[in-house]
Parts: C-alpha cells; sequence; structure tokens
C-alpha cells in the first residue's frame, strides 16, 4: 500500500489488490446463470405430457372395456327377453289348441272345416311362417320397463323411439319336414342379435345376420348373439275332425 501526504490532511491512495480484484463471475466473459434452460425444461413438460397422455388413455380403455362389458350384460339379458317372449306364444298357442281339441272331442265345439292352427306362426309377426321363407326383423327395447306387447319385429328398425339406445334383430327360418321314424318332423331355427343405435340405421331385412353391413365377421359387432331350435312333430287328429290330418305339435317343455 502507498500513502502519500497532502496539505488538506491524509488521503489515502490505495491500490489495493482487493479492492481493484473484481469476483470470479465478474472476470468471465459470461455471466454464468444458475437453473435450468428453455429447451430442458421444454423437454420435462413433453415428458410429462406423454405420461399424461398414457393414462389417460389406458383409463379411457378401461372405461370402454367396461361399457362394452355392461352393455354385454344387458344385451344378453334382452336376447332371454325376447327368446322367452318367441316360447311363451308357441306355448300359448299349443295349450289353446289342447284345449279346443278337447272341447270338439267333448262336443262343446263343432269341428271346423279347416286345418288346425300352426303354433310355429306365432313366430312370424305376420301369422305365417312358411317352408324356406326366412323372416327377419327389428324392435327397439326400453331397458327400463321392458313389455313383451312392445316387440314388434319390422322391416326397418324404429329409430324414433325416444330414450332407446338398444335394438333387437331376428331371423326365424323354417326348414322342409323329414322324417323319422315315420313321423315328420318340423324344424324352426331362431336368431337373435342385439345392436346400438349406429348399428340400427343400417339393417337390412333382406340379408341373413351373418351378412348384415355392420357384421364385419361372424357375430363381430354384436353386442350378444343366441341362436335357438324349435321342433314340432306332425300328428294325425283326423279321428275327431276329419280335416286334421296334419297338426303341428310343438315340442316344448
Amino acid at each position: 500500500m502507498k500513502i502519500r501526504k497532502t496539505l488538506g490532511g491524509l488521503t489515502s491512495e490505495t491500490n489495493s489488490h482487493l479492492e481493484s480484484l473484481e469476483s470470479p463471475e465478474q472476470n468471465s466473459p459470461r455471466r454464468r446463470e444458475e437453473g435450468f434452460t428453455l429447451i430442458e425444461i421444454l423437454i420435462a413438460l413433453a415428458i410429462m405430457a406423454l405420461g399424461f397422455l398414457a393414462t389417460a388413455e389406458m383409463q379411457s380403455l378401461a372405461l370402454r372395456q367396461r361399457m362394452r362389458a355392461e352393455s354385454g350384460t344387458v344385451a344378453t339379458n334382452i336376447i332371454q327377453f325376447a327368446s322367452s317372449r318367441d316360447v311363451a306364444r308357441v306355448k300359448q298357442r299349443r295349450a289353446d289348441n289342447a284345449s279346443f281339441f278337447i272341447d270338439v272331442r267333448n262336443g262343446k265345439e263343432a269341428c271346423p272345416s279347416s286345418e288346425f292352427p300352426d303354433p310355429l306362426d306365432a313366430l312370424a309377426e305376420d301369422g305365417n311362417l312358411s317352408e324356406g321363407n326366412p323372416q327377419r326383423g327389428c324392435t327397439p327395447v326400453d331397458i327400463e320397463t321392458p313389455n313383451p306387447d312392445k316387440l314388434t319385429f319390422d322391416d326397418k328398425c324404429d329409430l324414433d323411439t325416444p330414450g332407446t339406445d338398444f335394438f333387437v334383430v331376428k331371423e326365424v327360418e323354417r326348414a322342409d319336414p323329414i322324417s323319422i321314424s315315420g313321423v315328420p318332423i318340423v324344424t324352426v331355427t331362431l336368431d337373435y342379435g342385439v345392436i346400438d343405435r349406429s348399428q340400427a340405421e343400417k339393417f337390412d331385412p333382406d340379408k341373413e345376420l351373418d351378412e348384415q353391413p355392420f357384421a364385419r365377421r361372424k357375430g363381430d359387432s354384436y353386442l350378444a348373439r343366441h341362436s335357438s331350435l324349435i321342433t314340432a312333430h306332425e300328428d294325425n287328429w283326423s279321428q275327431v275332425c276329419s280335416s286334421w290330418t296334419s297338426v303341428i305339435v310343438p315340442d316344448l317343455p
């Protein structure tokens, strides 16, 4: 340190190295900044966004699968409901025929000249189920208040029904009789499917259920599918009425 005296007093002239020495940060050409750069922040945000998207997609997939499973359960119940309705109609027709047969045999009713009513015709919406003439139809289903009397299968799905998201499509086909041990046997195939509103718009009554526009593969796009058979045998009741030579008796429990 150098010190000089002046007339006005003492003046300290310091060339101290400590005073003239700048800090390391000040000596550097560019002051170093602390923290993350903008690129690092953007990369971190992108990684977080990908993670969030993956989580959201997994949750969405799980939700869709759960909804599909719930819809499948509802659709299965709908098919059972529709199938039970058709079988009940055949059974009722058979019971009416049996009662009428007993009344005619006991002389309470006159013997008609027409053929005995065919219980299998109850499976057709127009009341006439003939061999080789399959019938197809669609009907909406109200799952909140299901009513078998409201299941009316038409050529087109009734999309104007409010609050209905499920539709039942049905195909009924009666085969030609075959003889087993000398007894003619009649077989009717019932094929049911449950579809949603978007698929119901594409329903074509001229195509089989497996060939519908919305069916990519057999049964692939249906919420539920079910097929069943109803068999019946022909009997001869001409001993009671001469016109009852070919009476159809369904083989149902």
